[in-house]
């Protein structure tokens, strides 16, 4: 998850377990949406890449995203796995080394590199999900959590005694979560046209 149910509690000002369940109900829903949203997965997960065509590097993940994240867990050529020693991962470029440790290229056959990309979730060792991201699905659990109890399509109520209430400015066809959109765009895959 993009963010821990205790950052939540704290957020919010809660102190009893009452809601705990629901809230960890609308953190996974609110880092489900984030990540839909940006097009891709953004925690952590084992990926496979076959690389056909290799030439002198290769990118990881092939489309760039998240490349800080990366950490290689096996580099095969051909059927034979390539000890740890003849390649090196700088930054997002996955190189081939000679045995004197110089650059080279990785040949004809196809390669097949077993890695570890994304972002280690809020509440695991090692955590570093982006303050951004965890802010944004901090700020929608919130909202989640406050909207639950009146309808989000009223804007204003008007009482008898003449007075009103309003909640807030989305327009027509917005949803809670259009507005926390803004820092996400950064982490957002985008589509060639």
């Amino acid at each position: 998850m993009l963010t821990t149910l205790a950052t939540v509690k704290e957020d919010l000002g809660y102190t009893d377990t009452a809601a705990d369940t629901r809230l960890q109900r609308y953190i996974a829903e609110a880092s489900s949406r984030i990540e839909g949203w940006c097009k891709q997965p953004l925690l952590e997960a084992s990926y496979s890449h076959i690389e056909r065509s290799p030439g002198a590097a290769i990118l990881l993940p092939p489309d760039g995203k998240l490349a800080s994240t990366v950490s290689i867990t096996t580099v095969t050529i051909g059927s034979e796995e390539l000890d740890a020693a003849f390649y090196e991962l700088d930054g997002a470029i996955l190189y081939r080394l000679s045995v004197s440790g110089a650059r080279v290229c990785w040949g004809l056959s196809p390669v097949t590199v077993a890695y570890q990309a994304g972002y280690k979730g809020a509440a695991e060792a090692g955590a570093n999900v982006p303050a951004d991201l965890e802010r944004a699905c901090i700020d929608l659990v919130k909202d989640l959590e406050r909207s639950r109890e009146r309808d989000s399509f009223i804007r204003r109520e008007d009482y008898s005694d003449g007075t009103s209430l309003s909640y807030g400015t989305m327009g027509a066809g917005q949803t809670i979560f259009d507005a926390k959109r803004g820092p996400l765009a950064p982490y957002r895959k985008w589509a060639p046209v």
